[in-house]
C-alpha cells in the first residue's frame, strides 16, 4: 500500500510511466480505479510522438463502471465531478487508485478527506499514483505529513528555491538538483522517502 507521486512536464513520459507501472507484471491482474478527465485510459487515446499526432493503444479500462475490476471515471455530458470519483474509490478494496491532473482533484491541498483517505490506506489495502505537472502544484502536506513514499521525478519546469521554501526536504532537493541536470525526456529519478534513497542509493545528509 504506497503513495507515489508521478512528477513531469508536458511529454516527459509520466503518463506513459503511470499507464505501464499499472499495466506490467503483477500489478495487471489487480483492480484498478482510475480519474481519467483526459480519457486517456482506455483501448487507445491520442498523444504525440515525434513532433505529429498519433493514435496509440491504451490500458483498456472500461469507462464509467465503477462495478467492474478495472475501470476508470471520465465523467459524461456534464463535466466530471471529483468528490464522485471519490466517492467510489472510498468502495474500493486492495486497488491501484490512479489519480490523473491531480491538482484539479486536490487543488493545493490534502484535504481532510483526502488526508483520511491516505492514513487509512492500511485498512483499504489500496495504493495510489498521483499524476502531477510540477512538483510546486504538489499540497505540501503530502511530504510533511509523510504521505508519500516515492516520486518518480521526470523533466519539470519548477525552480529550485521554490521546491526548497515550500517543502524544506533535503532529500527532495537533492533528488530535484539531480533531475535538472539532465536532458529533456531524460528517465526519471526516484526519489525514495521511506527508506531515504535516491535511484535505490542511500542518501545521508
Amino acid at each position: 500500500m504506497i503513495v507515489l507521486l508521478d512528477v513531469g512536464g508536458p511529454r516527459e513520459g509520466k503518463s506513459n510511466y503511470a499507464k505501464a507501472l499499472i499495466c506490467s507484471g503483477a500489478n495487471k491482474k489487480k483492480p484498478c480505479y482510475v480519474y481519467d478527465p483526459k480519457n486517456e485510459y482506455g483501448p487507445k487515446y491520442e498523444t504525440w510522438i515525434d513532433g505529429n499526432r498519433a493514435t496509440v493503444p491504451g490500458p483498456g479500462l472500461i469507462a464509467n463502471d465503477p462495478t467492474q475490476f478495472r475501470s476508470r471515471y471520465v465523467g459524461n455530458a456534464k463535466g466530471i465531478d471529483p468528490d464522485y470519483f471519490l466517492f467510489i474509490l472510498l468502495q474500493k478494496r486492495n486497488s491501484i487508485i490512479v489519480v490523473d491532473e491531480a491538482t484539479s482533484v486536490l487543488k493545493g491541498m490534502l484535504s481532510k478527506d483526502w488526508n483520511n483517505v491516505l492514513t487509512g490506506r492500511a485498512h483499504s489495502g489500496n495504493s495510489f499514483i498521483f499524476i502531477f505537472h510540477s512538483l510546486t502544484t504538489i499540497p505540501p502536506d503530502f511530504i510533511r505529513n509523510s504521505s508519500c513514499d516515492q516520486i518518480v521525478l521526470f523533466k519539470t519546469m519548477d525552480n529550485y528555491q521554490d521546491i526548497k521554501s515550500k517543502f524544506g526536504s533535503e532529500l527532495l532537493n537533492m533528488g530535484f538538483q539531480m533531475q535538472y541536470k539532465k536532458q529533456r525526456k531524460s528517465p526519471p529519478t526516484i526519489i525514495d522517502f521511506t527508506e531515504g534513497k535516491i535511484n535505490n542509493q542511500q542518501i545521508n545528509f
